[in-house]
């Protein structure tokens, strides 16, 4: 599965409760955005983020976005 449609699954599965599937999704989708345009990159960090946040990870989640740039100051 390319980036873009893995990176939707996880926002589907997020939108569903699916947390843990989400989580899956959404992790891999951002491994996979290594070298990949850098806005689909930042969404895939979102997702990713998201999902953490759901999960009570806020933590992890800041360090997913800031690590990949995500954040704008």
């Amino acid at each position: 599965s390319d980036v873009a449609s893995r990176r939707l699954r996880a926002l589907v599965r997020v939108r569903s409760g699916r947390w843990e599937d989400a989580l899956s999704d959404a992790r891999r989708a951002f491994e996979d955005a290594r070298g990949a345009d850098p806005r689909l990159r930042a969404d895939c960090a979102r997702t990713l983020a998201e999902a953490l946040v759901e999960l009570g990870r806020a933590r992890e989640a800041l360090e997913v976005l800031d690590g990949a740039g995500a954040v704008a100051d």
